[in-house]
């Protein structure tokens, strides 16, 4: 009978898995920029009209 054995080094996957877990626990940063793009775009909208 043959056996056959896989290793799989899953380092890396694991290593960005854990930076896109915790890039995902505070979402303070990006909601910062949304928050600054959308400001800038209703003050650029509400100039246009005026």
């Amino acid at each position: 009978m043959s056996t056959v054995s896989v290793t799989i080094n899953d380092r890396e996957l694991r290593r960005g898995l854990r930076a896109l877990e915790i890039a995902a626990t505070d979402m303070t940063p990006a909601m910062r920029k949304i928050a600054g793009t959308l400001q800038t775009e209703t003050a650029l909208n509400f100039e246009d009209e005026g």
